[in-house]
């Protein structure tokens, strides 16, 4: 609530000049003092609050604001943007017949492994989905490259290969 509309809640009146807005009230030997006093006795206690005081530090405190608030939005951006990816990834193995997200030169790299339990592999995070936007697919690795799946010699050309193109286009994109 502001404080205007605390004070106004409270029956305070504006028209006292001796309450700053910090509520600090001064008494009499405060009133006496120059602005310039004053001045310095409000910086000298900001400071030692570790409070801004100078004009310097005010762009640069809302310049690293900006950036950060900028790099909160581009974070949020790109969480929401992978949640959707894997989401759609999962529904098109549950729903279209003949999706594969293990393939490698249009041959299912593990042929007992169905449409189903690749989504399920995804939903618990052992399988990553990738965007290769760059040759406009979506493709499966394994999260644990030590796991048994994962040491398959057809495998190991494959993720060769994906590795191969994540390289080259960085709009490619591993979804966790």
């Amino acid at each position: 609530m502001g404080s205007f509309a605390l004070g106004y809640l409270l029956g305070m009146t504006f028209s006292d000049t001796s309450i700053p807005a910090n509520g600090y009230t001064m008494d009499r030997s405060d009133r006496d003092m120059t602005s310039e006093e004053w001045a310095k006795i409000c910086a000298d206690d900001d400071k030692s609050k570790g409070l801004i005081t100078s004009k310097k530090e005010w762009k640069a405190a809302y310049e690293k604001y900006l950036k950060e608030s900028k790099d909160s939005k581009e974070e949020s951006y790109w969480n929401a943007w992978d949640r959707e990816f894997k989401r759609g990834a999962i529904e098109r193995l549950r729903t279209e017949k003949g999706t594969n997200v293990l393939t490698f030169n249009k041959q299912p790299i593990y042929p007992n492994i169905t449409q189903d339990m690749q989504a399920d592999l995804i939903e618990k995070g052992e399988l990553k989905v990738v965007n290769l936007r760059s040759i406009h697919t979506t493709v499966a690795i394994w999260a644990d490259e030590n796991r048994e799946e994962a040491k398959n010699p057809v495998y190991q050309e494959y993720i060769a290969k994906v590795k191969a193109e994540l390289v080259k286009d960085k709009g490619n994109r591993i979804v966790s």
